[in-house]
């Protein structure tokens, strides 16, 4: 996944930003983007949104890696079905995890992962006011990919 990832010319960052800003675009609740590196070898970004309807939560998922193809990015795995209120897309270094409102609240990954600094990434979509971060002290701006 990362040889793809370096194929299309994009930074594990870049990937976790196109990915936060293309939730957003589906009116995506709370979208988060947790930097990892050095935290965890699971990945170096968690990229983190809610949606407040199953179908919601697909359309966004399904949005996410619509989008992340379009920049050249192979198809990522999937943990998910069409009923799921957790859909996960593993693109190896960067892992997209779309919740239903209420499992992101009960699995609560922000704090599980609380040492992890948050991206402030620009987001001009509905669902995040734009500039929003969520959480975290160690916090970085962000502007484009």
């Amino acid at each position: 996944m990362r040889e793809s990832r370096r194929q299309a010319g994009l930074s594990a960052e870049q990937v976790a930003v196109l990915a936060a800003r293309a939730a957003d675009e589906r009116k995506a609740l709370d979208v988060s983007v947790l930097d990892l590196r050095g935290l965890s070898p699971l990945a170096d970004f968690f990229v983190l949104s809610s949606g407040q309807s199953t179908p919601q939560v697909r359309a966004i998922a399904e949005h996410v890696e619509r989008s992340l193809s379009q920049a050249g990015l192979p198809p990522p795995r999937w943990e998910g079905t069409e009923a799921s209120r957790w859909i996960l897309l593993d693109y190896g270094d960067v892992v997209v995890h779309v919740f239903h409102h209420a499992e992101r609240e009960f699995y609560n990954l922000e704090a599980l992962w609380d040492r992890a600094p948050r991206l402030a990434v620009d987001l001009a979509g509905a669902g995040s006011p734009p500039g929003q971060v969520q959480g975290g002290s160690a916090e970085r701006a962000l502007d484009k990919p």
